[in-house]
Order: structure tokens, then sequence, then C-alpha cells
């Protein structure tokens, strides 16, 4: 069982790193982005006008946007800070959190989250349902 609890606090590390990946993969990787417009003609029809560029987050974004990155790798980094310390019922609120933002944001950058979310549910449910298992179960055989 204690192999449990820490291949639990490995799968919460993954979670944490997959996270900061994932920031650094949005925040890196330039976005198309596709402009339309439209200007009306005295004779009721109009012209429209549609060009793509490429933009890197920030400047798609700007610095809100690269806050939230921040603060979700931060997230999940705090989050294995806390199987460390073996704090199960923040580890345990912080999953919930985890899941709760990756659906909130599933139609942005959700879905890059969504592994260290299911990671970071897994590894809390492999540490919590190990707590109360001491280290090291000695059995005797009687001899």
């Amino acid at each position: 069982m204690h192999r449990l609890r820490d291949a639990g606090k490995f799968i919460v590390l993954f979670a944490a790193l997959w996270a900061v990946g994932a920031s650094l993969f949005i925040f890196l990787i330039p976005q198309t982005i596709t402009i339309e417009s439209a200007t009306p003609v005295p004779d009721g029809t109009g012209i429209g006008e549609r060009f793509t560029e490429q933009q890197s987050w920030y400047q798609a974004q700007g610095l809100w946007g690269s806050l939230v990155l921040v603060l979700f790798a931060g997230f999940y980094l705090l989050a294995y800070r806390s199987a460390l310390k073996a704090n199960y019922t923040a580890l345990a609120l912080m999953s919930l959190v985890g899941i709760a933002l990756t659906i909130i944001t599933g139609f942005s950058i959700g879905l890059f989250y969504f592994p260290a979310a299911a990671g970071l549910l897994l590894g809390m449910l492999l540490m919590v349902f190990t707590r109360n298992v001491p280290p090291h179960s000695q059995t005797s055989n009687g001899m």
C-alpha cells in the first residue's frame, strides 16, 4: 500500500509538470487569428474583408491571459506541494477545483489541462485511500 501512496505522489508530480508544460505550450505557440469586417455601401450591399494572421498568446490575450496561464501552472505546483506534505484535505479540494476549472475553460485552454486534472484526481485518490495504511505492514508467521 505504501507503493500506491508513492505512485499517487508521482502521478500528482506528473500532473504538475503537465500543467507547466501546457502553460508554456499555449504561451509560446502562435495562434491563427481570423478577422472579418464588413463595410456598408449606400446601395444596401456591403464589402467584406477577411484576413488571417499569426499572433502570440500575449498579443491575442494580453497580460491578463498570460497571468491565467501562470495561475493554472502555479495551482498544480501547489497541489504537488500539498501532496508532499500529505495535506489530503487540501489535495482533495484542489483536485475538485482542478476538474471544475478544466470543465469551465473546456472550450479554450481546458483541453490542454485535462490530463493534469485527471492525473491530480487519480493521484489524490491513491493517496487518500492509502493514508491510514502503515508504511511497512509486518506479518508474523508464528516462528
